[in-house]
């Protein structure tokens, strides 16, 4: 889960991004994502939503996104954070090493037309 989840995020769902903890990227890849997940920054965040929605559920639906909040809070607390962050780094190696294989220029097809 750790930067591994990535997104391409608008000016107005990067904010919706960053509120369920995405961070937004210090420079561009290969893919163009402005977004990536951050364990401990989710786990915060969804952490303060079950608190907040639990000193206002009145309502069916407040109980529902409780339930559903609580229960991304569950699932990210089972993961295994070393676990996590060897894949990540494991990753992140392989992506440096294809890409210096390659030599892959992502603005390629953009300086045909310049």
């Amino acid at each position: 889960f750790h930067h591994t989840l990535r997104a391409k995020a608008t000016i107005h769902s990067g904010r919706l991004l960053e509120a369920r903890g995405f961070i937004p990227v210090s420079s561009l890849s290969r893919d163009m994502a402005s977004h990536h997940g951050d364990l401990d920054t989710a786990l915060e965040r969804y952490a303060a939503r079950v608190v907040e929605l639990a000193k206002t559920t009145t309502t069916v639906s407040s109980s529902t996104s409780q339930q559903r909040a609580f229960g991304i809070v569950s699932a990210l607390g089972r993961l295994d954070r070393d676990e996590e962050y060897k894949r990540v780094q494991q990753q992140q190696e392989q992506e440096e090493e294809d890409l210096q294989k390659k030599n892959n220029d992502p603005w390629a097809g953009i300086k045909q037309f310049i």
